[in-house]
């Protein structure tokens, strides 16, 4: 079953739709390494069977502007759903330590992995590249 997320702050881009295979992505404004991530995480949106779904969880007092949060967002093309967790609930319950921080969920929601700080994206990006949704899509 799919984590249920209900971010203090709402949502930007609308909520998630399920998918095959489930891609969260957990970052901050004011983290450096998670801008040098964004371009390649923002390749994920759209993949056939996979949902990215960002959660932004402030780690510093400027990172609380919803607005610049959508500005950052639209300068990197990222569209995919994004949870504004501005009590850092979600990144807790994920048990977030440090940032940029994946884990990544199959349909029935169990965790296949999970990954932080410099590289992580690209232990998922071999995650996605050997995962084949199911015929029909589901």
């Amino acid at each position: 079953m799919q984590p249920v997320l209900e971010p203090a702050g709402g949502w930007l881009h609308g909520p998630p739709r399920g998918a095959d295979l489930t891609i969260l992505h957990v970052w901050a404004l004011s983290c450096g390494r998670c801008k040098g991530q964004l371009p390649h995480v923002t390749t994920w949106q759209g993949l056939d069977g996979v949902e990215l779904i960002s959660i932004h969880t402030p780690i510093a007092p400027t990172d609380h502007d919803p607005a610049a949060v959508s500005r950052l967002a639209a300068s990197y093309g990222l569209v995919a759903p994004i949870a504004l967790d501005t009590d850092g609930v979600i990144a807790d319950a994920l048990g977030v330590t440090s940032l940029p921080a994946y884990v990544v969920l199959d349909a029935a929601g169990r965790v296949l992995l999970k990954a932080a700080g410099n590289g992580a994206d690209r232990h998922v990006a071999h995650l996605i590249s050997s995962f084949a949704p199911a015929p029909g899509g589901g």
